[in-house]
């Protein structure tokens, strides 16, 4: 009985000695750490094509990132716009909330704090996650992948593939994110005021991504999407996917505009064609990784290429007069091109691209001589190199060597100095694109992965143009097969 007693006397002390603690208030005492920047671009120094050079970024408009900060365990997502030369950004979304200050007597005033973010606190969280945040980083620095190719699988949330772009598409990326069906699409969450350098967030163990962002090229929907609804939703890193805007046949918004051009190869909806000089898509992530609370640490990404530079090389020979033999008496001026089959829909994750839906791009091809030096055109030059080069995720290729429109067919519009007409062709690049060994593509077909960061289009076929001004081709080049347009067909304007 002495023991009992005893027993239930400690067991009575303990009890009585635990007493509540309240947990301070965010604004009086807030329990967030400090993280900062840093961007290591010597991945992509070593291509001279690409637009960064040295240390950082060479132009203003190169230099900003978007990076998500998502917190595993008790899930909670921060968006930071980072200038990599200010070496400041601002939060997209989940701003901390600004202290509570005391008035004049005494009593608080919350009207400055704009409220906190849902859920802030310091109780332990007990939630768990599913494993798609948990484990490796998406990308392993030198370009692998989360996803094996041959898998056949495709990345989660795959959509039907509708052409839903609009004429020079919605800037979704100011500040504010799409609305999901049926929803007030919702405000803009911040400035593009740059002053932010120590971004404040909740401790706990972390994952990051960072992906350029640059909303006059590229539509970060899904990626806003994640940021305003991801926690509710439910949806993943792993699932973030983002697009190049797209854009009408004629729309002023597109920064190559040929006056005539007869456009020979519709497909893909009236909204399918990308700018001409797109930036290449820089992408990092982080493995998830603790933040202490009070503490600062400075997180540095290693951006890597998810595009492809693309050069695209064939030869015209200049001759006179059919049947003739004489010299030739003209010189071209420009050759405009338009090239299909460019995917416009990436996983950044996975490093996959949508090979199902395809647009086009126009350029202009450079002039060029034997030593590859840009020239201008002269009536004794009877052999040219043209030359374009583009930054795209990849090029897909024609389902065979016979088809004339969808993907993997270029166009050329060819203008010659003092005459009127316009010469056109047109080449199925079915052989270039498979000796060029660009993607695979994976088991159902419907994605790809590059194989490269850049790639060679060799059309092996001279294009010849004659004084008469016919187009013909080298009848002893190779398996690409130039055809002249515009004679005897109906032209399509879209």
């Amino acid at each position: 009985m002495k023991n009992s007693a005893y027993i239930l006397l400690t067991l009575l002390a303990l009890l009585f000695a635990c007493t509540k603690t309240e947990l301070c208030e965010e604004g009086d005492h807030p329990h967030r750490a400090g993280v900062r920047f840093a961007y290591d671009w010597s991945t992509v120094n070593s291509d001279p094509r690409v637009s960064f050079h040295g240390t950082m970024p060479s132009t203003e408009k190169d230099t900003v990132m978007l990076t998500i900060v998502k917190r595993i365990i008790g899930t909670e997502i921060t968006g930071c716009v980072f200038n990599v030369i200010k070496n400041k950004g601002y939060y997209l979304t989940n701003a901390p909330a600004a202290p509570v200050l005391p008035t004049d007597d005494g009593s608080t005033d919350d009207s400055a704090s704009g409220g906190s973010p849902a859920g802030d606190d310091d109780t332990d969280d007990t939630t768990t996650t599913d494993g798609d945040d948990s484990g490796t980083p998406a990308t392993d620095g030198d370009g692998g992948t989360d996803s094996d190719p041959e898998s056949g699988g495709s990345p989660a949330g795959d959509g039907d593939g509708t052409d839903t772009g609009t004429d020079g598409g919605t800037d979704s990326g100011s500040g504010g994110a799409s609305a999901r069906a049926g929803e007030t699409p919702v405000p803009a969450t911040a400035q593009e005021v740059f002053d932010v350098d120590l971004f404040k967030i909740r401790p706990g163990t972390f994952k990051m991504v960072t992906v350029n962002r640059d909303t006059t090229e590229f539509d970060y929907t899904e990626l806003l999407r994640y940021l305003e609804y991801g926690v509710e939703d439910g949806t993943t890193l792993h699932e973030l996917c983002m697009e190049y805007k797209r854009y009408g046949y004629g729309s002023p918004k597109l920064r190559h505009q040929v006056p005539g051009w007869a456009d020979y190869n519709i497909y893909g909806g009236a909204d399918n064609f990308l700018q001409p000089d797109l930036p290449p898509i820089y992408y990092d992530s982080i493995a998830p990784c603790d933040i202490d609370r009070n503490s600062e640490q400075v997180f540095t990404f290693k951006p890597i290429q998810l595009t492809q530079n693309i050069d695209i090389r064939f030869h015209i020979r200049k001759e006179g007069h059919a049947g003739k033999g004489d010299a030739p008496s003209f010189a071209i001026e420009n050759v405009y091109a338009e090239i299909s089959g460019i995917p416009y829909r990436l996983n950044l994750s996975s490093d996959v691209f949508d090979i199902k839906n395809t647009a086009k791009m126009r350029f202009t091809c450079k002039l060029e001589n034997g030593n590859g030096n840009e020239i201008t055109d002269a009536l004794d030059n009877n052999y040219l190199l043209c030359h374009g080069n583009i930054d795209v995720l990849s090029l897909v290729n024609a389902p065979n060597d016979e088809v004339t429109t969808g993907p993997g067919i270029l166009q050329l519009m060819i203008k010659v100095k003092d005459r009127q007409k316009m010469l056109r062709a047109r080449v199925n690049l079915y052989y270039a694109i498979d000796r060029a060994k660009l993607y695979k593509a994976t088991e159902d077909g419907k994605w790809a992965v590059r194989r490269k960061d850049h790639g060679v289009l060799e059309i092996d076929t001279d294009l010849i143009i004659n004084d008469d001004a016919t187009i013909t081709q080298d009848e002893d080049g190779g398996l690409d097969k130039w055809v002249e347009v515009g004679r005897d067909e109906i032209i399509v304007d879209a």
